[in-house]
């Protein structure tokens, strides 16, 4: 199974989570999960997006995961935090595939 993670940063745009849907299509057309989806976020916990809406995220752990997709917030460019920065690294150290905001 592929893990996916969805990395979504405080006042994160709802529209970053958008391609969840594309694994959550394949899941259903294979018959079985394929992909394990997780939404996660530095501290963990609830998490605003910009319109106020608030998700419930998993905190960065030790957890493998085969790409890791970053959301995007209404800043041109987003704080990046030391966990955040070290998170990723982590990640392309270990051989993810990384996928940021365009």
């Amino acid at each position: 199974m592929q893990r996916i993670g969805f990395i979504v940063p405080e006042v994160f745009q709802m529209l970053g989570l958008a391609p969840q849907t594309v694994f959550e299509y394949a899941n259903r057309s294979a018959g079985k999960a394929v992909y394990e989806v997780r939404v996660l976020s530095e501290k963990g916990g609830l998490v605003r997006s910009t319109i106020g809406i608030a998700l419930q995220t998993e905190r960065f752990s030790g957890k493998r995961f085969d790409t890791l997709i970053f959301g995007g917030t209404n800043e041109a460019t987003p704080p990046i935090t030391p966990g955040l920065l070290n998170f990723a690294r982590r990640g392309l150290n270990a051989g993810f595939r990384v996928n940021g905001p365009t």
